[in-house]
This record gives structure tokens, sequence and C-alpha cells, in this order.
């Protein structure tokens, strides 16, 4: 976790005039959480990496050539995102920054995701499951 101890230090001096936005960003190789304030300033960033699955054969068209696929396993992908949160805050704590628990939590009004254009996951409802 990165954060940048100029902002950190003005938002700890005044925490209930600051407010921040979440960024969860997803890409290729790893997932992303940012905390940027109002004026556009990065707080705070953090990154972990998930693993790169390369299917060597479709479930589709058996035979046919799977050579420029590639898949990511959802959970670790929903791992990497929650792992990223975590540290951020546990992070943040220690600087004395703690959005988890009194007037602090609610500095993050809003959280944003972006992620490949083409990802698309189906979750079982009820079991809470890949299908």
């Amino acid at each position: 976790v990165r954060i940048n101890d100029f902002i950190l230090s003005s938002i700890l001096s005044d925490p209930e005039a600051s407010s921040l936005v979440g960024s969860i960003d997803n890409g290729t190789s790893s997932s992303r959480f940012l905390l940027i304030t109002s004026a556009g300033k990065i707080l705070s960033t953090a990154q972990v990496e998930y693993d790169q699955c390369f299917p060597s054969s479709s479930p589709y068209n058996k035979g046919a050539s799977c050579a420029g696929w590639h898949e990511h396993d959802p959970f670790a992908i929903w791992d990497s995102v929650a792992t990223c949160i975590v540290k951020t805050v546990e992070e943040l704590a220690k600087y004395g920054l703690d959005l988890s628990t009194g007037s602090n939590n609610s500095i993050v009004k809003a959280v944003g995701i972006t992620n490949q254009r083409e990802t698309t996951v189906a979750w079982n409802d009820r079991t809470g499951r890949v299908y």
C-alpha cells in the first residue's frame, strides 16, 4: 500500500471536511484499489496480482485451438479486491485515519469499479458460487 503523506496530513487535520472516493480497477493481471480526494488527488493505492489461466482446449468445441484465450478465476479476483481494500484500511489506520469506526467511516462517499470490458461471470444468487 502506498500512501501520500502530504494528503493524509491534510485529511487528519480536518477529517470531517474530507471526502474520498474509492476506485476498484480489475486489470489483466491484478486488482487495484485507490482512494482519491474530492480534489482529485490520490491518497492511497494498493495492488494485488492474481494467476492467469490459459486453457489448452475448448470446452465448447473439442479439439479446437484456444490460442489467445485467457481466463481468470472469479474468486481470485474477488479475493484480490477484498485484500486491496482491507490492506488500505489497515495501513491508513496505522497512520491515524481509521475508516472503519467513528466519524471517519463516512469519509468514503462512493466506490467506482472498472474491469476488463468483455468480462462476464454468472453467479448463483442462492449459493454465491459461479455457474
